[in-house]
């Protein structure tokens, strides 16, 4: 059994993001159950609507949970263990996490959430455990420290609430950043102060440097990244993969923890984009227009045309909608492009773009030229971008709808 923590309060960041989609992809490799544990023991956030908000957010990178725990759901379970452990005499009851007064009047006391902390206490030797693909760890027993199990308006801390869930619902492996080992020694020492013997996997990945502020995985899809290319690369940022494009099945496939990196990968997101790029080439063209509102394979090779210079959906969007959008027929092209928009309303259909063009330039007198180039802004609504040629041959059915001036 795996498990994945995600906090009510915070946006899943893609460093977090990572951590789940590994912990997911081996969960499946293993035929083993997958949790998401929401972190809520003390939220003002609507339950529902949250819980739907993070459950949408991770099956949009193709995430689904066989199970999600609430951890306000547990408060109760998590009072009652920090007062067993107070009456162990393995933590205290401390008005400051300095003053001890255990005694189990106080330790009731705590639970009831009257001002007291309930503090575990440093443990008495390091604490170690066999890692993946770190080998041998060994925190020291200083470094683990007392830390706090319940706040003193008696909901858990979340480290406290971790531990308590990875014994409750049988998690045997635990994926996690490197920078967690501290976290992670904490929670055994957590497990043996209960008592708890079940023996469990380790593997902590090298952290995902990601710059001075966090990148939220709703920001990238809003930002226009496939959910495909961003699991696509973050795991490429996380072990050697056999190819460079793979979508999650193949993950799950491919997936092996002896290939993951030894050293902290730097999140790029010009990398992303080249990424990102390769996955709506590979598309199917009907598939691809569906995301602009169209069911018609010549808008998603429209779209195609335009990723020499375009790497997510929102720019292709843009892009179309230029396409679409009338023409601004000012300018130094105003009066061709008056005559041309005009002249279209006429015009035969013509299968090929140059036929259109002479035709244009015969009946009305003009340079080719000049028509070329108000055909191009009329139709592509830029001078820059793929050739119009290839543009028309695409869009020539909606000719009518595209070549228009703004009134």
């Amino acid at each position: 059994m795996l498990l994945f923590s995600a906090s009510r309060e915070d946006d899943i960041d893609i460093a977090r993001l990572r951590i789940a989609l590994v912990n997911y992809i081996v969960a499946r490799k293993r035929a083993e159950g997958f949790i998401l544990t929401i972190e809520d023991g003390r939220s003002t956030r609507d339950g529902n609507e949250r819980r739907k908000e993070l459950e949408e957010i991770l099956s949009k990178f193709a995430i689904v949970a066989d199970q999600v725990i609430e951890q306000r759901d547990r408060v109760g379970r998590y009072q009652h263990l920090a007062v067993q452990l107070v009456e162990s005499g393995k933590a205290f009851a401390s008005a400051s996490h300095s003053e001890d007064i255990a005694s189990e009047a106080s330790a009731k006391e705590a639970r009831k959430g009257s001002g007291y902390e309930i503090v575990i206490a440093e443990p008495s030797s390091p604490i170690s455990f066999e890692d993946e693909r770190l080998g041998s760890v060994q925190i020291e027993a200083h470094e683990v420290g007392s830390f706090v199990l319940l706040e003193a308006d008696g909901s858990p801390s979340t480290l406290f609430a971790s531990a308590s869930d990875n014994m409750a619902d049988g998690v045997d492996f635990v994926i996690e950043e490197e920078k967690r080992l501290v976290d992670t020694a904490r929670k055994i020492h957590i497990e043996n102060s209960l008592g708890y013997t079940q023996k469990r996997r380790y593997l902590h990945l090298p952290e995902l440097l990601v710059g001075n502020a966090p990148i939220s995985a709703k920001k990238l899809l809003l930002d226009g990244y496939l959910p495909d290319a961003v699991i696509n690369y973050l795991l490429l940022c996380t072990y050697r993969a056999p190819t460079r494009i793979f979508t999650m099945p193949e993950a799950v496939e491919s997936f092996d923890s002896g290939k993951i990196y030894d050293t902290k990968r730097l999140f790029d997101i010009k990398e992303l984009a080249e990424i990102d790029r390769e996955h709506i080439s590979r598309m199917d063209e009907r598939e691809l227009s569906r995301i602009f509102g169209f069911a018609d394979r010549a808008i998603g090779k429209l779209a195609k045309l335009y990723l020499a210079e375009c790497s997510t959906i929102v720019e292709l969007e843009r892009r179309i909608e230029t396409v679409f959008g009338p023409a601004e027929c000012d300018g130094e092209w105003a009066r061709e492009m008056k005559i041309v928009g005009e002249a279209l309303k006429e015009a035969p259909f013509f299968e090929k773009f140059e036929e259109l063009r002479e035709y244009i330039a015969q009946k009305y007198s003009l340079d080719v030229e000049r028509v070329h180039m108000a055909l191009t802004l009329l139709i592509c609504g830029a001078e820059e971008g793929p050739q119009v040629e290839k543009v028309y041959e695409v869009i020539k059915p909606y000719i009518m709808e595209v070549a228009r001036c703004r009134h």
